[in-house]
């Protein structure tokens, strides 16, 4: 018998059209610019696009590759927040006082419901009793 050999899942981090594309997919107007357009940037034809768009491996590591692109908008935000709060937004600095752990969330009071359990179970105290039982 001839051993199949194992399927691997590819790689992306040495394809340069993924890197490539996982940046583009970054951009805010990514939805918007034709799938022609994108393409030709990337130099592959719109069926070999289409084939990266469709792949869940792919889109699986571009998401993580794209929340890497993301952090680097992170100061820029966190400027834009104090600026909010300093400006008068009580959301932006709630917002701010929960990020700097000044103002922790509090947690809200859970409260149970109030169970009540139904059961058809004879209480076998209750029948002694009432001289039901008669022991043999």
């Amino acid at each position: 018998m001839s051993q199949k050999p194992i399927p691997t899942k590819k790689s992306f981090e040495k394809d340069e059209t993924a890197l490539a594309l996982s940046k583009m997919m970054a951009r805010p107007d990514f939805m918007e610019i034709p799938d022609s357009y994108k393409a030709q940037v990337l130099g592959i034809t719109e069926k070999e696009l289409e084939q990266y768009m469709t792949d869940p491996n792919f889109l699986r590591w571009a998401v993580k590759q794209m929340q890497d692109l993301m952090l680097a908008n992170l100061p820029e935000v966190m400027q834009t927040v104090v600026a909010q709060a300093k400006g008068g937004s009580v959301k932006h600095q709630k917002l701010l006082l929960e990020f700097t752990k000044v103002l922790g969330k509090q947690e809200e009071e859970v409260r149970s419901p109030n169970i009540i359990i139904v059961n058809n179970i004879p209480n076998p105290d209750e029948f002694r009793a009432r001289n039901e039982v008669v022991d043999i």
